[in-house]
Parts: structure tokens; sequence; C-alpha cells
């Protein structure tokens, strides 16, 4: 799930023990015993968040705590209701980004670096947790394979090509031949790599 944590009273940290309170609560399988919560954005899992919301009703009610909960077409351009997406993995690349260009919990940056598969989503993970000074894991879940980051963009069609261009904020109107594509994200990455090089890795605001 989610969330938006919005600091009232000069407050920059926010931890929720998971304590559960009804019999159901009880039955639920925590890895856990408390959540921290930064400004910005944060995710939880399901199991988590059924137990967060008896404690923090009244966060929730005062907009401190906001759920992030993005609605989509079942199928575009079909009648058919709208689900609901809760999930980084699960957000359309250019929301993705967003929400990890906004969060500073070592937490779920952690959490997203074991899920996230796609290339432009899992690169600004990455630059945000160099940022933050946040250790990489030695190695990734069993159940989850590493996306090939080397992946030879030639292959790539010119639709894939163009969704990673809108994802860097590349202007593809004029495009027409693959190779523009490809020199413009090339140059977008290069780039984006040197800035994560010369960013400063304190973030005095939010003392932890």
């Amino acid at each position: 799930m989610l969330l938006q944590f919005n600091p009232i009273n000069g407050a920059h940290m926010k931890v929720v023990p998971l304590i559960p309170v009804t019999d159901d609560q009880k039955k639920i399988h925590l890895n856990k015993s408390q959540v921290k919560f930064l400004p910005g954005t944060n995710e939880v899992t399901d199991a988590e968040w059924s137990i967060l919301q008896t404690h923090l009703a009244q966060e929730i009610a005062d907009g401190v705590i906001v759920l992030l909960d993005k609605k989509v077409a079942v199928a575009p351009g079909r009648p058919g209701g709208m689900k609901s997406l809760q999930n980084l993995a699960e957000l359309p690349t250019r929301l993705a980004i967003e929400y990890v260009e906004q969060c500073i919990n070592p937490d779920t940056l952690l959490k997203w670096y074991g899920e996230e598969f796609r290339d432009e989503v899992r690169t600004r993970i990455s630059r945000k947790m160099e940022i933050l000074k946040v250790d990489f894991p030695s190695e990734l879940p069993p159940y989850i394979e590493p996306p090939d980051l080397e992946a030879d963009l030639s292959l790539k069609t010119n639709k894939e090509l163009n969704d990673i261009a809108v994802a860097l904020g590349i202007n593809t109107k004029s495009f027409g031949k693959k190779s523009q594509w490809i020199e413009a994200i090339e140059a977008a990455r290069g780039i984006a790599k040197e800035d994560s090089e010369s960013e400063p890795g304190q973030i005095d605001d939010f003392p932890v």
C-alpha cells in the first residue's frame, strides 16, 4: 500500500508499533514489530496496513497519512469498471518515478529495489539509494530475477523506446527513427548518472 506522510508540528518521522487489536489481526503474520514513516512516499504491505489503520485513524482523518490509491480502467477504452493500483510495481512508469523521487524512506526504497523490474524505475530507485547512502542488499530475494540494465536498446521496438524516453522526460514528438530514440535515451542516462555522482548524500532536513 502506497502512503503519503505529511508531517505536522515539525515532526520528521513517525514510528507506529504493529500491535494487533482484533482477533482477526492477531492471526496476521508480520515480519516486523513496527513501521517507520518519513515525509513523502512510503509503502507498507497489505498485512501491515490492515493493522496500521487501527492505530492511525486520527492521522488518516487529519490528512497526515494519505492512501495513494490510483484508480485506472480495468480495460482502457472499454466499459468494465475501475481497479485500484496500490503498489509501486503496478503503477505506470511515469507515476512510479514521481513517487520514487518523493521517497526518503530506506525501508521503502529497499522494498522497491527487490520488487521493481522496469529499467527506468529501478535506475531511479538505485540513484535515490545512493543519494541517501542506503546500503544495497548483497543479493536479491531468490524469487526475483535481476533486470538486465544493459539490455541492447536496438532490440526494443519504437514503442518501447518511446515509453522509456517519455519516462526520462524526453520530448519525442519529432522522433521518427529508432536511432533518435536510442541517442536521446543514452544521453539522458548519462546525465542522470553524472547527477547521481555529484548529489550530496546528507539530508539535513530529515534527521533520523
